[in-house]
């Protein structure tokens, strides 16, 4: 069978599956970036070519355009008026002005794809891309065909730089065989049976035991990590990082408590943004990932297929935290926008606006009884059922630094300078006058019960009684964890609600 035959049934099958694929998801212009009814599949490698039947991404065919075409068609040399610099850059046509991407069953083969593909595969020299050199190999005419036919989809910020979607292999090696110091703890995670803590270090997380041994090294794509959270289900470890004001990424790896290291074949690209991403959470079922974007978007991602499930323009600026309610139907969100938001889980439907907010809401996280906010002005408040839109009590007089908050679904831990303060919530029925015929009335009230607070031993080289922990992190289960991380590489630890920490450093010798 000849190629053009080739390409030509490809184009008249896939043609033939559009009709039936139903648009889940669209960018601002309406084109579609996913497809719901494409099969689920568990432990997707996006960092290598994915099975066609989630839809190949843009991850899968980035390094075809950046190594055939933006030699001439980059954001300095836009040749013949057209730029690849950006995913959004390949939809806006250049001096020709035909559409660079289009989908018109009714048009040949080779031209109901747009502009883009035409040149890529006519056999007209004159217009044939790339320009003055060998046309593209059938596997990646096909390739680019497969991606087009099944939306174009775009795994990550569509103004993102194209290069950054070009699956990298990480080297095994670390970028710095020892630290000269610790390095400074920005986030924490703990593993579902409290054998491993992860611990943020340099373009890697540490992965460390409890009594202080280094385990495992787990690079990642970012310098800097903002976020690492513990999927017990699929025992997979989720990574925000990046580098502040250029690029941000999301990845996820397999973790085995057997050998104490990752699987790298099981490495999941799931996101690319503009900037870091400052936290993301897994649903309680394992089932589904939740970004918080410094742009303020929210997006869910099944986290098997990497498909997204919607994504939200949710708040005006920057989304601070997001968390799942304990039955996962509902997800939680903070924004520099002084507003904290509950949105329906399947659809991404606002629920409720949580409001009396004064400053930027640092955090948000579900309890048993509804969610509390902490925002900068230094106030907990308690929303009962995550549905209320006004608080029903509060706590204020921290620091209006407070950083955000960590809890296990009955615990808040809240970090402030020195110590680390516990709450916890529970309602109480109290006597509230009498009705017309003279009966007793009672009104629910809400409590937050302060517990004795978490302090630190003081020791030469370590944090003093005044320094305040970057980070924090409460893990449950059979037992109890909490950790706490400080800009000097310090890492404490309490089990069990004891009162005298463990201390760990976070540094590779």
């Amino acid at each position: 069978m000849n190629n053009r035959l080739k390409t030509g049934m490809i184009c008249s099958l896939l043609l033939a599956c559009l009709a039936s694929l139903t648009a889940h998801g669209q960018f601002d212009d309406g084109r579609a970036y996913r497809h719901t009814d494409l099969p689920a599949y568990r432990h997707t490698d996006l960092i290598v070519p994915p099975p066609s039947n989630i839809g190949p991404r843009m991850s899968r065919i980035a390094s075809i355009f950046v190594d055939q075409c933006m030699g001439c068609h980059n954001e300095q040399q836009a040749e013949g008026g057209y730029s690849m610099a950006t995913p959004e850059a390949l939809w806006k046509p250049g001096d020709s002005k035909q559409l660079p991407i289009t989908k018109d069953p009714k048009r040949p083969n080779d031209e109901a794809w747009g502009e883009l593909y035409r040149r890529l595969v006519t056999n007209d020299p004159s217009i044939r891309m790339p320009k003055d050199s060998e046309p593209l190999d059938q596997d990646s005419q096909d390739a680019i065909l497969e991606w087009l036919a099944y939306g174009a989809i775009v795994d990550g910020a569509v103004d993102a730089p194209l290069e950054s979607f070009v699956p990298q292999q990480l080297s095994t090696e670390p970028k710095w065989n020892s630290y000269p110091r610790p390095h400074a703890v920005a986030s924490l995670a703990v593993d579902a049976v409290h054998q491993v803590l992860f611990a943020s270090g340099a373009y890697e997380v540490l992965a460390w035991s409890m009594d202080g041994k280094l385990l495992g090294r787990i690079p990642v794509r970012g310098r800097f990590v903002s976020d690492i959270e513990w999927n017990g289900v699929a025992e997979r470890l989720y990574v925000c990082s990046g580098t502040p004001g250029q690029l941000g990424f999301v990845e996820s790896v397999a973790w085995s408590h057997e050998t104490g290291d990752t699987n790298e074949a099981l490495r999941v690209a799931h996101w690319v943004a503009r900037d870091v991403p400052l936290d993301c959470a897994i649903s309680p079922a394992g089932d589904r990932l939740a970004v918080g974007l410094l742009d303020g978007s929210i997006l869910v991602q099944d986290a098997y297929s990497n498909s997204t499930i919607w994504r939200s323009a949710a708040h005006a600026a920057a989304v601070t935290s997001v968390d799942w309610s304990q039955d996962g139907k509902h997800l939680m969100t903070s924004s520099r926008d002084r507003m904290a938001k509950s949105f329906e889980a399947q659809k991404g439907d606002v629920v409720t606006s949580f409001a009396d907010h004064e400053r930027t809401v640092a955090s948000v996280r579900s309890l048993s009884l509804g969610c509390v906010t902490m925002d900068e002005a230094g106030v907990l408040r308690m929303y009962p059922g995550g549905t209320s839109s006004n608080s029903r009590a509060s706590r204020g007089g921290f620091a209006q630094r407070t950083p955000k908050m960590a809890s296990d679904r009955e615990l808040v831990v809240i970090p402030v300078e020195g110590q680390l303060r516990r709450f916890q919530f529970r309602t109480e029925e109290v006597d509230d006058g009498k009705d017309k015929e003279g009966k007793e009335k009672k009104k629910r009230v809400w409590i937050i019960d302060e517990l004795p607070k978490l302090s630190w031993p003081t020791t030469p080289g370590g944090p003093s009684d005044q320094e305040l922990p970057l980070c924090v992190v409460v893990a449950n289960g059979t037992s109890k964890t909490i950790a706490a991380g400080f800009v000097d590489g310090t890492i404490f630890l309490w089990r069990d609600d004891a009162s005298e920490p463990i201390r760990l450093s976070n540094q590779v010798p």
